[in-house]
């Protein structure tokens, strides 16, 4: 056992002699060499610093265009949902099947569309979410509700009581609620062709339903028995 021990000593020796004159060869550190190991280092922070900067412009610059696609999306679709879900809620009772399916169909469209936005623009470009959101709260409360409430929910009728005119028109392009309505605004100054189109509309039989002027029974016995909407009808 002793001769191996020295063996392994000896060997142990000579692999320690070997890796100090290697050591002495390549020689330990100077101060020049850590005079220019600091430039160095700050050089490539710099590079890693102007890398950064280079990823954060490309990234500006294919996210701009796809915020102002999402503030015209948003927006419309947050008008949509204001303007047809309370469209639903006032004049739902006025509707029929048909028309309030659609309408509908619009509230169901513009909530998807909506949500969509935001959380397309939170997951890609959070910090758009600060444009984002006060434009459609914008977009819904004034062009989709107040607009709604105050046009009774028809764009055309909406453009007559703004201008305060109406002509045959814009009166052919309003549902029967709001032909009914403007052509007895006092707020729609009528042309020659627009009365002429109004008498000529809501002209029906005697004892007839006018079109367009179904309106809310405030009668109890309509209620009781389910009636809950009424029509003026045409003078015997």
């Amino acid at each position: 056992m002793e001769p191996q021990c020295r063996q392994a000593g000896v060997s142990r020796q000579i692999t320690d002699s070997r890796k100090a004159r290697r050591f002495s060869k390549i020689g330990a550190p100077t101060a020049d060499f850590y005079e220019d190991l600091v430039p160095r280092l700050t050089l490539t922070r710099r590079s890693a610093v102007g890398s950064e900067s280079r990823v954060k412009v490309v990234s500006l610059l294919w996210k701009i265009p796809i915020i102002a696609v999402a503030l015209i999306v948003g927006g419309i679709a947050a008008c949509q949902v204001t303007w047809s879900g309370a469209d639903i809620v006032l004049n739902g009772i006025l509707m029929g099947v048909i028309e309030r399916t659609i309408t509908g169909i619009y509230f169901l469209v513009g909530s998807a569309a909506a949500a969509g936005t935001l959380w397309g623009v939170y997951r890609i470009a959070k910090p758009g979410l600060w444009i984002l959101v006060p434009v459609m709260a914008y977009a819904g409360l004034v062009l989709g509700l107040w607009n709604g409430i105050v046009s009774d929910f028809d764009y055309s009728r909406g453009e007559a009581i703004r201008y305060h005119t109406g002509n045959s028109y814009v009166l052919s392009h309003m549902t029967q609620r709001g032909l009914y309505r403007s052509c007895h605004d006092d707020r729609i100054e009528l042309t020659e062709d627009g009365k002429a189109y109004c008498a000529s509309a809501l002209k029906v039989g005697p004892g007839k339903n006018i079109p367009g002027s179904e309106h809310m029974c405030i009668g109890l016995w309509e209620w009781i028995f389910g009636k809950p909407v009424c029509f003026y009808t045409s003078p015997n």
